[in-house]
């Protein structure tokens, strides 16, 4: 390798939060990043020809350093006091980023997926969506390409939910490729993509996401939208029951059930929220019960994909749902198996929803707290 040529390549991994032989001082990453942060260096020496080089160099210039991504670093909207959350938070955060960086100078998903799948199972789920994430971004920064096309035929198959909310927080970031990346997504997942831009705007445009502004207006797109702001809601106002509630009701109405949909995902796939506000978000929900319930149910099918289901993902199918997680995933999944082959003027993941949360509702009814 020439010095020039030695040189791309050290200056494409440093910026991917990369260790080079230059770097002796600086400190180790966590070991769950291990196999993404190796993949980074093992794609840039399979880089053939100065085209990929090149581009390689210049994708790896919009990197991310991911230990400036924290609740403590730019993510100013977010204020925690929960040092339990702001910990779990930074951790998820810092494997999203290392894999968003790799999708960024990745040229073989295949190869990325290997390195995702030794991550341990319960830290891979930010690992899938960093890599959708950066694939969408790397074909904006090349100005097209099929990069998330191959990402989605390396991940999309097992990891369907969290590949197309990935693309959503990519997308955030590059409105302009929604066409092109709509097309690649599967026809029941793809309005999971809506719910990623939602997510990622009320991280970053805090302010206006709180004044009632939204990137995705009108329909089924919206709702899904407002489910991500659900979702990343959780965290803005600090990780607590009743701040949430609190803000929700500043948002006009119509847009309540989506929001309460998304915060069954972080309470129930947080290991820090208590049982007090697991039992404070059932009764703060009122009318929306079985719209937090479907979120938590939804949350624990798909990450059951990464091994067993966790205690306190469990409890909170339990306490808001009424059932447990195992009989809220097979629900899920029977539900799944009825919807037809095409969608007609409602979106196939918008039916499977509702009809789950109509049978929590249902169940919810029986057991006198719907």
């Amino acid at each position: 390798m020439s010095d020039t040529a030695s040189e791309i390549h050290s200056q494409g991994d440093a910026r991917c939060g990369v260790k080079t032989p230059q770097d002796k001082g600086a400190d180790e990453a966590p070991d769950s990043t291990k196999s993404l942060r190796d993949r980074i260096l093992e794609s840039g020496s399979q880089a053939r020809g100065w085209t990929q080089k090149i581009g390689r160099r210049w994708r790896s210039a919009f990197s991310v350093p991911a230990e400036k991504m924290t609740s403590s670093g730019s993510l100013q909207g977010v204020s925690i006091a929960n040092s339990e959350l702001r910990r779990r938070m930074d951790q998820v955060a810092g494997i999203f980023f290392t894999a968003f960086n790799a999708a960024l100078v990745e040229e073989d998903f295949a190869a990325l997926m290997e390195a995702v799948e030794r991550i341990p199972s319960d830290q891979r789920f930010p690992a899938v969506e960093g890599m959708a994430a950066g694939a969408v971004a790397a074909d904006a920064l090349m100005f097209g390409g099929d990069r998330f096309r191959a990402c989605m035929a390396a991940a999309g198959a097992k990891y369907p939910a969290f590949m197309h909310l990935g693309a959503g927080l990519g997308l955030a970031k590059a409105p302009w490729r929604r066409s092109a990346v709509l097309k690649h997504c599967d026809p029941v997942h793809r309005p999971l993509v809506f719910d990623g831009i939602g997510f990622m705007d009320t991280l970053f445009k805090t302010k206006r996401v709180l004044r009632g502004w939204r990137s995705v207006r009108g329909g089924f797109p919206a709702q899904m939208y407002d489910q991500g702001v659900g979702r990343a809601l959780w965290f803005v106002v600090g990780g607590t029951v009743d701040r949430f509630a609190t803000t929700v009701r500043t948002f006009d109405e119509s847009r309540h059930a989506a929001l309460w949909t998304g915060l069954g995902v972080p309470l129930s796939c947080t290991d820090t929220t208590s049982t007090n506000e697991l039992s404070m978000a059932t009764h703060a929900a009122g009318p929306h019960l079985a719209h937090l319930a479907a979120g938590a149910a939804f949350a624990a099918a798909e990450h059951s994909k990464f091994g067993s289901v966790a205690p306190h993902t469990a409890l909170a199918v339990a306490m808001f749902a009424g059932t447990d997680a195992e009989g809220a995933k097979q629900l899920i999944g029977q539900i799944r198996e009825q919807l037809p082959a095409e969608s007609s003027e409602v979106p196939l993941y918008e039916t499977w929803r509702r009809d789950v949360q109509t049978a929590l509702g249902r169940m919810l009814s029986s057991r006198g707290r719907g």
